[in-house]
């Protein structure tokens, strides 16, 4: 079989970090079929672009470029990229001709591809990750366009059963939808010393890792509203006012985003912005080092489909505290592998706040959390797309 995989997010030469579960996802495809990869890459004033062309764990990937205008006329993005992409998958398809497209997400990737396949009689699948459906079929300007693509797409591919439920009701049929959770890469990510870690994260984190009685909390995450850090910054005030040895804990956020500067503000007026610590982007392969150091990770988001941070922390046998949202009910154990705060409608730093300090004591079973994640597998990944 030849399969092309497309995403608007995929690592290049210029971000080798960008969407790494893509290229994971994409290097156990190319273990069972041929497969290569067209990630269009958008055109920016002073911004370095990758090749054309390139070569990326030996699978040939193309990034034609696309001409579109970031922050309004969105709802047009789709657009813009059929018209990018077109000239290129019809190059491509002179001299190899997939026998099947997936496309890493619904917008604007699938909104283009899936006309533009069925134009040419190739079959076009779907990877739904959950917040691309999530939060963009309740926006009025996106509703149509991105119904109209799942009901054409040939098959869909959710991130968890809930969210199969929720595309499910949203008029996709059944038998065109299949719950296929993301994998995780266990070479990387497994349980470590966690006094190692420290000592190894030491020489470029936080001097305070050198604290054998230290307890670090860890998130990981774009620095943004949705995904909830001022809600956490709010829990961890009162996780500080609650314990006596709060001169011992330490909060990490790891990422980068447009709110860095609020939250450190944030921070400030909490009276905390000593225990927090803002490492900002850090390397693929230092985050497992970060998993095995924490006491726990929190995954304070407002809304997520299913987030691989979740399944690679308890991949590390680091316990999970993490809202309601999205899969991550179906992703923990209560008392077992962590635990699940609900977030209602507003304010949830309380319950947050709880979770966080009953997670602080709970005697956990590392072992037994990894053992937990020890099915999510890229090859099954694979395997469960390439079924279909």
């Amino acid at each position: 079989m030849r399969l092309l995989f497309t995403s608007h997010l995929y690592p290049n030469t210029v971000e080798p970090g960008e969407a790494p579960f893509h290229r994971q996802l994409v290097k156990a495809l190319g273990r069972q079929v041929d497969v290569r990869v067209m990630a269009p890459v958008p055109v920016r004033p002073f911004k370095h672009l990758p090749p054309v062309l390139e070569q990326l764990d030996g699978i040939e990937v193309r990034h034609p470029r696309v001409f579109y205008t970031p922050g309004f006329l969105i709802h047009h993005h789709w657009r813009m990229f059929r018209h990018a992409i077109e000239p290129a998958f019809r190059s491509l398809a002179d001299t190899w001709r997939p026998d099947r497209v997936l496309a890493g997400f619904i917008y604007p990737d699938a909104a283009a591809w899936v006309p533009l396949c069925h134009s040419m009689g190739v079959p076009c699948s779907v990877r739904v990750n959950g917040s691309d459906f999530r939060l963009r079929f309740h926006q009025p300007a996106f509703r149509d366009r991105i119904r109209t693509t799942l009901l054409q797409a040939d098959h869909v591919f959710g991130h968890g059963r809930r969210l199969v439920g929720e595309m499910t009701a949203a008029g996709v049929p059944a038998d065109r939808l299949t719950a296929v959770w993301n994998g995780i890469d266990h070479d990387r990510f497994n349980p470590q010393s966690r006094t190692e870690s420290r000592r190894h994260l030491l020489q470029n984190g936080h001097p305070r890792l050198a604290d054998p009685a230290l307890r670090l909390v860890l998130a990981v995450g774009h620095l943004d509203p949705v995904k909830g850090q001022d809600q956490l910054l709010k829990a961890w005030q009162q996780v500080v006012a609650d314990r006596a040895d709060y001169d011992n804990l330490l909060l990490v956020l790891i990422g980068v985003g447009s709110k860095r500067r609020d939250w450190e503000a944030l921070a400030d007026r909490y009276g905390i912005r000593h225990l927090v610590y803002f490492a900002g982007a850090r390397p693929h392969d230092e985050i497992p080092q970060w998993m095995n150091a924490a006491d726990c990770l929190c995954l304070p988001s407002r809304s997520e489909g299913t987030p691989n941070v979740v399944l690679e922390s308890l991949a590390c046998g680091t316990p999970v505290v993490a809202t309601g949202v999205g899969e991550v009910p179906e992703l923990l154990k209560e008392g077992i592998t962590g635990f699940v705060v609900e977030t209602g409608s507003g304010d949830y730093a309380d319950p947050l706040t709880r979770g966080i300090l009953t997670a602080l004591r709970h005697p956990w079973d590392r072992a037994l959390i990894s053992a937990s994640a020890a099915a999510y597998t890229w090859d099954r990944t694979a395997r469960e797309i390439l079924g279909l």
